[in-house]
């Protein structure tokens, strides 16, 4: 089973992003801010990380940073949730390596379907292999 580590503060959110991860038969492992989810990231090694822009502590933006500059966390796809819809903000996520945007609020289907997407290209060999 596919352990999927979800950083959101709002607990509604939190909640309703866990539930629907169970029902796609993933395990939901969750912090409500930014240190501990970055803990928990870079301690429990999850297979993707769904994560919100804006934490106490830490920021989706900052988390983002040190997993992609660790090399041990640096391949875990990362999702991040926003309601922001500048593009600054997005081009800032793509260039610290984020896989996918998702916008509040977001559909169970959407992020299914996403979080599944992420999952098989992580599993796929490379043309090289």
């Amino acid at each position: 089973m596919k352990r999927i580590l979800v950083i959101e503060d709002d607990p509604a959110i939190s909640y309703f992003i866990g539930q629907c991860l169970k029902l796609g038969n993933y395990s939901v492992l969750k912090a409500l801010d930014g240190a501990v989810g970055l803990s928990l990231a870079t301690g429990l090694y999850p297979d993707l990380v769904l994560c919100d822009l804006n934490l106490p502590s830490l920021n989706g933006l900052e988390i983002l940073k040190q997993l992609r500059q660790d090399a041990t966390t640096t391949q875990i796809p990362f999702i991040l949730l926003t309601s922001h819809t500048d593009l600054q903000t997005h081009e800032n996520a793509l260039k610290l390596g984020a896989n996918v945007f998702l916008s509040k609020p977001v559909r169970a289907k959407k992020l299914l379907a996403t979080v599944q997407s992420q999952l098989e290209n992580i599993s796929l060999p490379s043309a090289a292999e």
